[in-house]
């Protein structure tokens, strides 16, 4: 696929992605190329001279995925994704859903307001104890339970907990209720937890009217890509899992009739070196992504493709690529498309003063 905008030069696949180039052909996927955290736009020689601020500790797993996510090193309490989420609360019947992680705690989808609800693919998580009918051998052990830890309290901190379990066995009821009076998905998804978690996703969307639910943000996450070792035997099959969680994750959207709603984007804490260690290959900085939706302009790549190949203007070290996209930029692009003004960006992204353009010209 030679693209225009990237020079004429010409792009391809690996056969795992497959599926993900169906989508792209079909106009619904696009990539964005050489994203990654900044603080400021920064070229090789302000990288070598340490003339620009840089992000906090690159080429650490803990803390670029919390940069990635919130901006901040490891111990941030909100990211971008809730962030966007408390402006779009209000839209919603209960703020509750606003923000969805179906992939455990994760710092992008809290908010300084909006509180991430967790489910997992297997919908809402129980207390286990308080459905079972016999519990210690007791019929009314399993009410007494919630008792105690529903009731409202004289202190504050027992208060304070009993507040937060009578909310969460609310949501819990919510959504147990919401996905009981929906249509099931007739869509087959792969075997994986990707696919199980974009499964969940998509039937939260479509229990989205039982839920009061109008603008909402989801996290699912897919690991095992460290590979410094083991790279060709272990790399090829998660790009398959992720094409084809993806691809019958957008055939369960065409089901539902929502894709030029829903738009799904790809994250990293960081690419890899250009350069092998042998067997695989080190931590990176800026990485690619795609972007998948049928709002999104697709059949072609925004940024810019860096040069691969190491000791040149793109290489930080060891074929390190410096990002040309800002994650900012990249989080901007899907904050204004739903819906966010400038201001209100400002809030949720504060460095993103820094770059221009402020977005890209992802969607149509």
């Amino acid at each position: 696929m030679p693209l225009s905008n990237q020079g004429g030069r010409p792009f391809a696949l690996p056969p795992e992605l497959q599926p993900i180039e169906t989508l792209f052909s079909a106009g619904r996927a696009a990539i964005v190329a050489n994203v990654g955290p900044l603080l400021r736009p920064v070229t090789r020689a302000q990288y070598l001279a340490r003339s620009v601020p840089l992000p906090p500790k690159l080429f650490s797993h803990n803390d670029q995925q919390s940069v990635w996510q919130a901006s901040v090193p490891e111990g941030a309490i909100h990211g971008w994704g809730g962030r966007i989420g408390d402006v779009l609360a209000s839209a919603n019947a209960k703020s509750t859903f606003t923000s969805i992680s179906v992939a455990g705690n994760a710092v992008w989808a809290s908010g300084q307001a909006t509180t991430q609800y967790q489910v997992g693919p297997g919908g809402a998580i129980a207390v286990n104890a308080l459905g079972n009918a016999n519990l210690l051998g007791s019929a009314s052990a399993a009410q007494l339970l919630r008792k105690v830890i529903a009731d409202p309290r004289t202190h504050v901190l027992q208060n304070d907990h009993t507040r937060l379990m009578q909310r969460a066995l609310s949501a819990n009821q919510d959504v147990t209720d919401a996905m009981a009076g929906t249509a099931p998905l007739q869509t087959a998804f792969p075997e994986g937890s990707l696919a199980a978690q974009l499964k969940m996703v998509a039937r939260l969307i479509g229990a989205r009217n039982n839920l009061g639910a109008k603008r909402q943000v989801f996290f699912v996450s897919l690991g095992g890509f460290d590979h410094h070792a083991f790279l060709s035997g272990s790399h090829p099959p998660l790009l398959a899992q992720l094409a084809g969680a993806i691809s019958a994750f957008d055939a369960a959207l065409g089901e539902l009739n929502v894709r030029n709603q829903v738009t799904m984007f790809t994250a990293s804490d960081f690419g890899r070196s250009l350069l092998s260690n042998g067997d695989g290959s080190d931590h990176g900085w800026g990485s690619h992504h795609f972007v998948i939706g049928g709002a999104v302009r697709g059949r072609d790549i925004y940024g810019r493709f860096p040069v691969v190949a190491v000791n040149t203007d793109d290489d930080a070290g060891q074929g390190r690529l410096i990002p040309s996209t800002s994650v900012d930029q990249y989080a901007a692009s899907f904050a204004r498309w739903m819906g966010l003004s400038d201001a209100q960006l400002a809030d949720v992204l504060p460095n993103l003063q820094y770059f221009s353009p402020t977005s890209l010209p992802i969607f149509v």
